[in-house]
């Protein structure tokens, strides 16, 4: 099929059967790319009317009003709310599972318990190689101990002792100091007595040396009265020195006494003080500790869980055995972060597993405000695996708590149904989920404004070298 070309009068045509050809050009010596032959002048109007007609229709194509634009859906028609909640949930006690481990490095020596057995606070449940060494250890501190102890009130004692024999010392001191008190008031007495004496010796030689009176005193009687007032002078001189050797004494004796009371007083505080058994009882507490250590007992009153012990297998960081209490069961439940607004405390929910006859019922007691990734998985391999959780603790109903312990960390899918929420906490969901007005309600939307290029007409795709080029028939071979 031949298409007319749209190339003015005297210019020429390409022609792709000259090109596969190899033709070469008369005039010019280059490859005939063109032909040199005219179509007639009713052909070229043809296709320049063709060609704008087809022009005008694009570009009217294209300036054509946009269509209308489709309104929005209503917010309850693109977020309706569900009529349930599903989610993923594990059965746990309430208190937990309390894992008991041994010291890194002991080995066992016993297990006394079997999964399934009931035990008590203080039970022992596993006993370690070490343990019997712990306890002749704890026996020969006690035994030093009771020493330390002893010898401690030994050393209260004799202080005590040596503080009475102080205070003791200390009252005869002052004893003796009152005595010679006592004994200081005759010095008076004695003083007056050779004063007297040896006013009657001046007196007799006073009339020995008168002549009226000299004949009645003898020389004797002189002699006589001389050696009285000196042996009241000598009484006087002894005891006066004899009180004042006294009086330093006692004052003296005092005074040690006195010291000796303060040293016994200190010695009996220091005694009091010094405790030899503290570092014994610290060293005690250790060997307590280590003993408890390779003694595995139970915190808790409830039952065995998980015996991982192994009649001698050395400890390590895993735990030896694990002990709960089963009166109480919970579930931890992973609920979508979208769903979060419509879960409510004291709602209900069921828990359904294949390991049940019949559904658990439980209610929602406590929601968490932290969001994270879930860390249970759907058994559906199409579920989806990207997406954030918000924990909420659902508390297990008390007919179905033996049921929900016979498996711990069992998963479970649960069920939430939306539709019994309490009222009030239905109403006030209500009002939170309403949509708020927007600021520029009961304004008209403006228009939305055209693309830069709209109204345009596209550019037409370039043509190929060898599209819309015309046959080149009726052009003979060279």
């Amino acid at each position: 099929m031949h298409f007319p070309s749209l190339t003015p009068r005297g210019m020429r045509i390409i022609s792709p059967m000259s090109v596969r050809r190899g033709h070469s050009d008369r005039r010019t010596g280059h490859a005939p790319l063109v032909a040199t032959r005219r179509r007639p002048l009713s052909t070229r109007v043809v296709a320049a009317l063709w060609s704008l007609a087809c022009g005008c229709s694009i570009i009217g194509c294209y300036q054509s009003s946009p269509p209308p634009l489709r309104p929005e859906p209503a917010e309850e028609s693109r977020n309706p709310r569900p009529a349930k909640i599903i989610a993923q949930g594990q059965l746990l006690p309430a208190g937990g599972l309390i894992r008991l481990n041994g010291t890194p490095g002991d080995v066992v020596e016993s297990i006394l318990v079997k999964v399934g057995d009931p035990v008590v606070v203080g039970q022992q449940l596993v006993v370690l190689r070490s343990a019997s060494y712990r306890q002749s250890q704890l026996d020969t501190l006690r035994q030093q101990l009771s020493e330390a102890e002893l010898q401690q009130a030994a050393a209260v004692d004799r202080a005590q002792i040596e503080l009475s024999a102080a205070r003791m010392q200390v009252s005869q001191a002052e004893e003796q100091l009152r005595s010679v008190k006592r004994r200081e008031q005759s010095l008076p007495l004695l003083k007056r007595q050779w004063e007297d004496a040896q006013a009657a010796l001046e007196r007799a030689e006073a009339m020995a040396k008168d002549p009226l009176t000299r004949t009645l005193v003898s020389r004797l009687d002189i002699d006589k009265q001389r050696a009285s007032a000196t042996a009241a002078q000598l009484q006087y001189e002894q005891q006066r020195e004899t009180l004042e050797l006294a009086m330093e004494s006692a004052e003296w004796g005092q005074k040690l006494a006195a010291e000796e009371l303060s040293g016994a007083d200190k010695s009996l505080e220091l005694a009091k003080k010094a405790d030899p058994a503290s570092v014994i009882r610290a060293q005690m507490k250790g060997a307590e500790q280590q003993l408890a250590a390779a003694q595995i007992v139970s915190p808790i009153d409830g039952r065995v869980v998980s015996v991982d012990a192994r009649i001698g297998e050395s400890v390590g960081p895993m735990p030896l055995v694990q002990v709960a209490d089963l009166t109480r069961m919970v579930c931890q439940v992973e609920i979508y972060q979208t769903d979060a607004p419509l879960v409510k405390i004291g709602q209900a929910a069921q828990l359904m597993s294949d390991a049940f006859e019949q559904p658990l019922r439980a209610k929602v007691a406590r929601i968490d405000r932290l969001i994270g990734y879930p860390q249970l998985r759907s058994s559906d391999p199409l579920a989806k695996v990207d997406y954030r959780t918000l924990p909420v603790l659902l508390e297990v109903a008390e007919e179905d708590t033996v049921a929900a312990a016979r498996w711990l960390q069992l998963q479970v899918e649960v069920t939430i149904p939306v539709s019994e929420m309490p009222s009030e906490e239905s109403a006030a969901g209500q009002e939170a989920d309403a949509p708020r007005p927007s600021k520029t309600q009961g304004v008209p939307p403006t228009a939305p404004r055209p693309s830069k290029t709209q109204g345009v007409p596209p550019t037409a795709p370039r043509p190929s070298k060898t599209q819309g080029v015309p046959p080149t028939q009726g052009v003979p071979a060279t």
